[in-house]
């Protein structure tokens, strides 16, 4: 019975890195990304294949296309920050 949940907490650590690796680096990926292939995203082919990734982004500035990371990011707070506390009856 001891293996059993040995095995258990083995893959629970493991799945929790791996979601907390791709979840903190897709962000980064996409602002790469858009920041790499800025200059194209107008164009339809561009938006065709990716245009979901920055739907609803202006594109007239560099700069608003840090705003999906921010979003993310606020998210990725909020999620830990309510785990982390909720033992703390006085929230």
């Amino acid at each position: 019975m001891e293996q059993e949940s040995s095995v258990f907490e083995q893959m629970n650590n493991f799945m929790f890195w791996f979601f907390l690796v791709l979840f903190s680096a897709m962000p980064l990926a996409i602002l790469v990304f858009l920041c790499y292939y800025f200059k194209d995203l107008k164009k339809q082919d561009m938006i065709d294949k990716y245009g979901s990734i920055y739907e609803g982004v202006k594109l007239e500035n560099r700069s608003a296309i840090i705003y999906p990371l921010q979003f993310i990011l606020r998210r990725y707070l909020f999620a830990v920050v309510s785990i982390l506390v909720s033992d703390f009856i006085w929230l």
